[in-house]
């Protein structure tokens, strides 16, 4: 997120158009960037600004998840607690106000393809001007996250062979693919970040997590690739997941069952609910190609599980409006008791809880106190937050010479190159082989989990493993 903050920061600041986030040839966020701007105009380059032009856009996607749902259900009640219960659903909970590049993205385009296909399109025969808008469209989630394609391909197929129109279909496609190569040939600036490090072929035994890492995925509690009830890496502090959080994961991963039995089963008898069906499986399919579990990587099905509700979950509003209205209803009590759950959500480091934002402010403060403009991280990431909180008043850089943004390490470099020394910063106990290094002596604790230690030259950051 503090990667996402810098690129809004320079862009509002009129130094530069950031496409991509940054390091990458994939990530499309300059729909979140614009999103952001006025807010940092306003309120500065801050968190809150940023989470808000993040739930910005998620607004925007559940306007259009409302206006699915009226179309099916033509019930203005159940449209609009079918959308308040995806805005208190465990995962959206975190992820309405999560800058993670291009995800926000996804979501918006995602949901105004669905809109589009299912409600204003779909009574339509396809056109060519709708193949050229929907092709820019899927070319744009391509860019932002693929993740948000399998499952929306079923509808999108469908609705171009249901009157087979071919050569619409066609049109479609090739616009898609011609700007997503376009724009990542012209505009994508860097690839220092590889999505080979999370994917690969097919794993056939994730087949048998496919619900548990659906389950983890819904419940929203984790951080990366690390489960906050459960952390694999001893840098974490375990931290406990809310009953309700945790009922209601696994109330939506029943749903998810349901709703796509539901769908497949009328594959005769409604073509629109067998093919929500099948998005919903289809959802799913990035598990197969997963390196290891990374609940983030099936957001798209949280995603799809609400446009199912939507659509067959309409059926059963018109039948019996009451009950289905009633249940909704007590999910969104149990959503909102999750939500107050959610103040104990967050990394913690193995130092056990603190506030992470008080005590990255206090390093950034402490640093400015010593003139320190350039420091030196010893571990990974802590150096974006750093830079993301003090304004970048404190550049740093880790061990990588390019790193996502090259401009910093660059900075960084030429002042060592002319003879500079800078402090290494970094979690207590992460002391990069100093342990026993009579520079220890001239370590200093910042705040609760923070390091400082001055006078690191190049010669010495090298003999540190440190890359030039």
């Amino acid at each position: 997120e503090a990667v996402d903050g810098l690129m809004v920061k320079h862009f509002s600041e009129g130094k530069e158009v950031p496409f991509f986030f940054y390091g990458q040839e994939y990530g499309f966020c300059f729909l979140e960037v614009l999103a952001t701007t006025p807010f940092y105009w306003v309120l500065g380059p801050t968190d809150f600004a940023l989470n808000l032009g993040m739930l910005l856009l998620f607004s925007l996607g559940i306007f259009y998840l409302y206006r699915i749902s009226f179309h099916f259900s033509k019930s203005f009640i159940f449209s609009s607690l079918l959308s308040l219960f995806m805005g208190v659903f465990p995962v959206w909970v975190v992820w309405a106000t999560k800058a993670r590049g291009g995800y926000e993205s996804a979501f918006f385009l995602a949901m105004l393809s669905l809109w589009l296909l299912l409600v204003k399109w779909k009574d339509e025969k396809p056109s060519i001007k709708q193949g050229l808008i929907l092709g820019a469209l899927l070319g744009f989630i391509w860019l932002a996250q693929p993740l948000w394609l399998p499952g929306l391909l079923p509808f999108v197929v469908y609705f171009f062979i249901k009157d087979k129109a071919w050569m619409n279909f066609g049109v479609s496609a090739f616009v898609a693919g011609v700007l997503a190569w376009g724009v990542k040939f012209f505009l994508a600036t860097s690839d220092w970040y590889k999505p080979s490090k999370s994917f690969g072929g097919f794993e056939f035994g994730n087949i048998a997590n496919l619900f548990s890492w659906l389950y983890d995925s819904f419940t929203g509690w984790f951080y990366l690739d690390q489960l906050l009830h459960n952390p694999s890496y001893q840098a974490f502090t375990k931290v406990e997941m809310p009953p309700m959080v945790n009922l209601l994961a696994g109330i939506g991963v029943l749903l998810f069952i349901a709703l796509a039995v539901m769908g497949l089963i009328k594959y005769k008898k409604d073509n629109w609910q067998f093919v929500t069906g099948l998005s919903l499986i289809f959802s799913l399919g990035i598990i197969g190609i997963m390196l290891k579990e990374n609940p983030r990587y099936l957001l798209p099905a949280a995603f799809y599980l609400f446009v199912a509700m939507a659509i067959i979950g309409s059926v059963y509003v018109k039948q019996k409006p009451a009950l289905a209205n009633g249940i909704l209803t007590v999910f969104i009590l149990l959503g909102i008791g999750g939500v107050f759950g959610f103040k104990e959500y967050g990394f913690q480091p193995f130092h056990g809880k603190v506030d992470q934002r008080e005590e990255i402010q206090k390093l950034a403060r402490f640093l400015k106190t010593k003139n320190e403009n350039y420091a030196i991280s010893s571990g990974h990431l802590l150096h974006w937050q750093l830079m993301f909180y003090s304004q970048e008043e404190v550049i740093m850089r880790h061990n990588s010479p390019i790193d996502r943004y090259p401009a910093y390490p660059e900075q960084i470099d030429a002042h060592l190159e002319k003879g500079g020394v800078i402090p290494m910063v970094g979690f207590l106990g992460l002391y990069r082989g100093l342990n026993q290094h009579p520079k220890m002596q001239e370590a200093q604790q910042v705040g609760k989990i923070y390091f400082y230690i001055p006078g690191f030259d190049k010669a010495f950051l090298e003999q540190l493993r440190y890359k030039f």
